[in-house]
This record gives structure tokens, C-alpha cells and sequence, in this order.
């Protein structure tokens, strides 16, 4: 298969995939308030929402914004519904935020990274609508008596978002290969989000609620999120200090599967007030019946003509199938002897998109065989792989545009290669060992003009041509 063809393969995949009156009585769509995105931005803050018009906020001493809309003010096939899931800051305060906004900027940090650019996964040109309980429900009135329909209002958003604070952000490292983004995901607001009740719960609706998104607005979306919903799966994805800090793009959660609803069950979290656990135990209900019937099954899809008595039904089999896995990820493609080999598509609940052939189970192509890799944060890989890693020949393009063209070694670029900058237009041509400019290479500008052209060490020049005795660069 050509790389044309395995481009074509994930692009099918996706497309298959794929008057500020405050509420009384919520009971329909119409009642569904949302903060349109650029008003938000606008504010500045986080707006309280609150039907008393002589409140003051005793920390931030303002008013109540009330600038929440009704759901019908949206156009809704073009129109991103998220809806925002956190563990509020200063709940003793009555404030979801610090004094420095911080879940604030994070918030419109993490919209940024979803929508708007080319490799994002919402389209440009695509109205934001943000439900948030600070802003969208009445603070002034009992608040909780308006989420007595908190499923129905998640089951029409398109995500669920949760921005996490985290001061210590530096004091802790991803793990070289994600097994549990809900353990090892260290921020300590991460785990706090997990202890609590209504958290939990919205999570878990979140996971189990239906999503149908008509053609139309299927159109919007891309990559993760087109993946997720073309499975009738909402995503979930979390964005932090760490991530803002060192500028990578949102994390799509794996999918809630059933023994992760049993380990973080609503009815176990912590409440501030406790009063509103008969509401929690009333919503886990409901969690555990929209579970029962969700289409997302670890297990063997067959075509109809399989019988149960198929030796792939017991992974012992060979030939076209399809299977989910129990972390969420999907495989559709060629097996042998219940393994993965030959041709076929493999897409993580994460939306990373792997297309191309396989060799007992790994990634692995062979002469004249290109895979192509789309990554949910929008860059991509496309080229020859071994025992699953960027092995050979192959050409990476990151989703800010740069790209390096070259030759690759268990995953790192190594060797001769090519490196365009697409923020300066200056292009790199020489030797790579470990991923850094390490030989001999060339940096020049986009009219071609030398800018630099030497040997280098670890990423920098240490002698041009013309100073061969040089012995090192002053940034080393």
C-alpha cells in the first residue's frame, strides 16, 4: 500500500468516526445557559452567575455577571459545547478560582490548544459555548437543585474539559509510557478531583451518556475528538499548569471503562455539603444505566458472516476482523494466530492514528512499505517503522509547522536529515545523533543564505569551516 492510501485509511476513519434570563425549573434545552467564549475572554474573570442583585463577592467584590446565555442563542451546527469539570479552588470562599485567575487562564489556554488553529481538533471560524456552574448556574438560590438534570445537559456537549492548577507542576515528570492517566497524572489537584462526589459523577456521565453529532457538525471536528464521538464517546480531556508551562496541547483521557466506574463510584466522594448525596445517588443511578447500555465493549467485531464457533472470536484465529481493546483503543485490519499482522488501522481512545502494516503485533514495514501516524495534538509521522518505533527513513511534521525529513533510529532522529523552522524559515541540513544537530550540518535562511555551517555538538555549532581549532561553544 502507498502512503497516499494509508492517508486516505485515517482519513475515512475520522469521517466515519464522526437575554440573560436565569433558569427556574431546567427542563429542556431551553434552559441550558452557556458563556459564549468570547464574552468570557472578554470579562476577565470567572463571572458569577446569581439572580441577587445586591450581591457582592466578598473576595473579588463583584457584582454578579450573569452573562450566561440560553443553549438557543447558539447556532448549533456551528457551535462547540464543552462542558467544564473541576474541583473549585476556594469552595470554603464560595470561589471556583485563586487570585491570580489561574483556572481561568488555563481554561482559555486549554480552548486555544482545541479550536481555531490548522491541527486543532475543532475547526476555525467555530463559536465556543462554555458551561461552568460558577457562571451558569444561580449561586444566589440552591444550586444544586438545578442539577437534577445534570445528565441531560452533559449528554449535549461535545466534551468535557478540566483544567488543573498545579503549583508543583515541576516536582513530578510524565511517565515514558502512559498506563493509567488517572493514577499517573501526579498533580495533586488531579487526585483531589477524583476524591470528590459531584466530580466523580459528572466524569462518569460524562463517559456512559450518549453523544450523537449530526453531519453537519460532524464536519467540525477532527483528529481525537472526531475519533471519540465517531464511537459515540464523549472525551474527556484535562489540561494543566504543566501543559500551559511547557506549551503542549491538551490530553485526551482513555475512555471511563466499567472498572474504573466501579473504582471511582460517585456515591464514594467526598461532598462539601452533604445534603446532596441523596442528588449523587440519584445521578449514579443513572451513570450505571446509561453504562449498561454503552456501545464501547472491549471484545471481537466480526464481520456478519462470523460465527461464535470463528477461531478469532477466541483470539486464536486468522484473518479481517476488528477488535476493542480494554483500554479503548481500536484495530481494524489483519490477524494472524489472533495477532495483529499484515495491514491494518490501529486507533488509541487517545486519537492517535496508526495506519500501515504489522508484524506480530508491532508496527513494522517492510521494503518499499510506508505507515503513516497522526497524533491527536496534530502532528504527523510518515515513514518506515520497526518493532513499532520511527525506524528508517521517514518524514515528521509538527503541527507549529516545522518539519524534519530524514533518517530515524528507534525513534529518535539519527543520522542524515532535514529540519525546516517554520517559524523562522531557516532550514537545518546535516547529521542528527538523539534527536539534537550533532556532526556535520548546515543552517539556512529561506533565501538560502549560509548562516551557519560547521561541525556541531549536542544541538549547537562548536567550529565553523573556517575555525577547524575551535574547541567549543560557549553555550555548552
Amino acid at each position: 500500500a502507498t502512503s497516499s492510501q494509508a492517508t486516505n485509511l485515517c482519513a475515512e476513519g475520522d469521517n466515519a468516526l464522526l437575554t440573560k434570563k436565569l433558569p427556574q425549573n431546567p427542563i429542556g434545552r431551553e434552559s441550558e445557559q452557556f458563556v459564549p467564549l468570547a464574552t468570557l475572554r472578554d470579562h476577565g474573570q470567572f463571572p458569577r452567575c446569581g439572580s441577587d442583585e445586591s450581591f457582592i463577592h466578598p473576595l473579588t467584590k463583584e457584582k454578579n455577571g450573569n452573562l450566561c446565555v440560553p443553549r438557543t442563542a447558539f447556532d448549533s451546527d456551528r457551535t462547540f459545547f464543552v462542558f467544564v469539570s473541576h474541583r473549585w479552588l476556594r469552595p470554603a470562599d464560595g470561589h471556583p478560582d485563586d487570585q491570580a485567575h489561574s483556572k481561568y487562564n488555563l481554561l482559555l489556554a486549554a480552548i486555544d490548544g482545541l479550536v481555531g488553529g490548522p491541527r486543532t481538533v475543532v475547526s476555525a471560524g467555530v463559536d465556543v459555548a462554555i458551561w461552568i456552574d460558577y457562571c451558569c448556574i444561580d449561586q444566589d438560590v440552591a444550586p444544586t437543585s438545578e442539577l437534577n438534570h445534570l445528565g441531560r445537559l452533559i449528554e449535549g456537549c461535545d466534551c468535557v474539559l478540566t483544567p488543573i492548577v498545579d503549583a508543583d507542576h515541576a516536582s513530578w515528570e510524565y511517565p515514558v509510557f502512559w498506563r493509567s492517566y488517572f493514577t499517573e497524572y501526579a498533580a495533586a489537584g488531579w487526585k483531589d478531583y477524583w476524591s470528590r462526589g459531584w466530580c466523580r459523577v459528572e466524569a462518569a456521565l460524562a463517559a456512559t451518556k450518549p453523544v450523537s453529532v449530526e453531519p453537519v457538525r460532524a464536519a467540525l471536528f477532527r483528529g481525537a475528538l472526531s475519533f471519540a464521538i465517531g464511537l459515540g464517546r464523549r472525551p474527556h480531556v484535562i489540561f494543566g499548569t504543566k501543559e500551559a508551562t511547557q506549551r503542549k496541547t491538551p490530553l485526551f483521557l482513555p475512555p471511563l471503562l466499567h472498572a474504573h466506574l466501579e473504582e471511582y463510584a460517585p456515591n464514594d466522594g467526598a461532598l462539601t455539603v452533604e445534603s446532596d448525596r441523596p442528588l449523587i445517588d440519584r445521578l449514579a443511578k443513572e451513570v450505571r444505566a446509561a453504562a449498561a447500555a454503552s456501545t464501547l465493549t472491549p471484545g471481537w467485531r466480526l464481520p456478519s458472516t462470523a460465527t461464535p464457533t470463528d477461531p478469532l472470536y477466541t483470539g486464536k484465529g486468522s484473518g479481517i476482523g476488528s477488535r476493542v481493546y480494554d483500554d479503548g483503543d481500536v484495530y481494524e485490519g489483519e490477524f494472524v494466530d489472533g495477532r495483529r499482522h499484515g495491514w491494518g488501522k490501529y486507533v488509541e481512545s487517545t486519537g492517535n492514528c496508526y495506519t500501515g502494516p504489522y508484524v506480530k503485533d508491532k508496527m513494522e514495514t517492510g521494503p518499499g512499505e510506508v505507515a503513516i501516524c497522526t497524533y491527536a495534538n496534530g502532528n504527523m509521522y510518515e515513514g518506515e517503522y520497526l518493532q513499532s518505533k520511527r525506524h528508517g527513513h521517514g518524514r515528521y511534521t509538527l503541527a507549529n509547522g516545522d518539519v524534519y525529513d530524514g533518517e530515524w533510529a528507534h525513534n529518535k532522529k539519527e543520522g542524515h536529515g532535514k529540519y525546516t523552522y517554520a517559524s523562522t524559515d531557516q532550514i537545518y541540513v546535516g547529521e542528527w545523533v538523539g534527536n539534537l544537530r550533532h556532526g556535520h550540518g548546515t543552517l539556512t535562511s529561506a533565501d538560502g543564505t549560509v548562516l551557519a555551517d560547521g561541525q556541531w555538538e549536542h544541538n549547537a555549532l562548536c567550529a565553523e569551516k573556517t575555525e577547524p581549532v575551535k574547541k567549543a561553544c560557549a553555550s555548552q
